[in-house]
């Protein structure tokens, strides 16, 4: 895919006259595009940058071959990192070997949900008991097992549960049970400030999110780096994290219960939360990013 994207998006950055490409970490067609027609590329971050063997893993001397289609005999540049690296994550989350990265740019996680997301309805401000909102991602991996055992768990915690259900079909949850309300999308940012516990699967802007409210959370990882994440959160001690196999209506009662009533895991999130809020906001690192294309902007006048 990267190969094809690359090949696609060559004459597109041509045509515009690019002076800038911002891509993210993940879509590395873009910074072989912009690489090739020496446009700088800025790699958005996702969530926790990637060890040197991990990148090795996932990309090796494929990479190498994709650059020797464009007789380039070695990498023009990392694409792992670009021509700059916004970095999202906690400095104290991170990977390590990020901070030897001169062209690191940190910048803050801001929550934003879709404009089709509902807001919160009003139950959710005016309830009497702990809210735990259920979400495990817009795009599902799995049948929806996991969905429904931990739908079933939590419903016997004496709590409400909030469920988003993203693109997962609705029969997947069959009958609910009472206290249980479920919505297609929610506003997510709004919702993270009502609630008492996140179980999720393990996406960046979930977890960052829960972390920038102190929130604990309970990760369910189903793929990609969702693993990397659920590491992550518990060797932080801001949550707790069952494999797909462990999942289990009973197992999510009992790290949801603790969750709920150990006070440390929160206690864990705070200084973590202190530390997001200190990043540059989006806004203040544009500066940065406008100096980049008017660079380039001139080099090519």
């Amino acid at each position: 895919m990267t190969r094809r994207t690359a090949e696609d998006l060559l004459p597109l950055l041509d045509r515009l006259a690019s002076d800038l490409v911002i891509y993210e970490q993940f879509n590395f067609s873009v910074a072989v595009a912009a690489a090739l027609i020496e446009v700088p590329a800025i790699c958005h971050s996702l969530g926790r940058a990637m060890s040197v063997q991990m990148r090795q893993i996932l990309a090796g001397t494929r990479l190498d071959f994709l650059w020797a289609d464009y007789r380039r005999a070695s990498a023009p540049l990392d694409v792992f990192w670009g021509n700059a690296y916004l970095d999202i994550f906690p400095p104290s989350l991170q990977e390590p070997s990020i901070f030897e990265n001169p062209f690191r740019i940190p910048m803050r996680p801001v929550p934003w949900s879709e404009p089709t997301g509902v807001m919160p309805p009003a139950w959710v401000r005016t309830r009497s008991r702990p809210l735990v909102y259920l979400t495990l991602g817009t795009t599902p991996f799995s049948s929806g097992d996991g969905l429904r055992a931990a739908t079933e768990g939590l419903s016997t915690l004496g709590v409400d549960v909030l469920i988003a259900l993203g693109s997962h079909d609705p029969s997947v949850l069959g009958s609910v049970p009472a206290g249980v309300h479920v919505e297609r999308f929610v506003h997510q940012a709004d919702v993270l400030s009502h609630v008492d516990l996140v179980v999720h699967s393990g996406g960046s802007g979930t977890m960052l999110g829960a972390l920038s409210r102190d929130l604990p959370q309970l990760i369910l990882p189903q793929g990609g780096d969702q693993f990397i994440n659920a590491d992550v959160v518990v060797s932080a001690g801001v949550g707790l994290s069952l494999e797909p196999d462990s999942v289990s209506p009973g197992s999510v009662v009992e790290a949801a219960r603790s969750l709920l009533t150990d006070s440390s895991y929160r206690d864990a999130a705070r200084p973590v939360r202190r530390e997001i809020t200190t990043m540059p906001h989006p806004s203040d690192v544009l500066p940065a990013l406008s100096r980049l294309a008017n660079k380039h902007h001139n080099r090519q006048r």
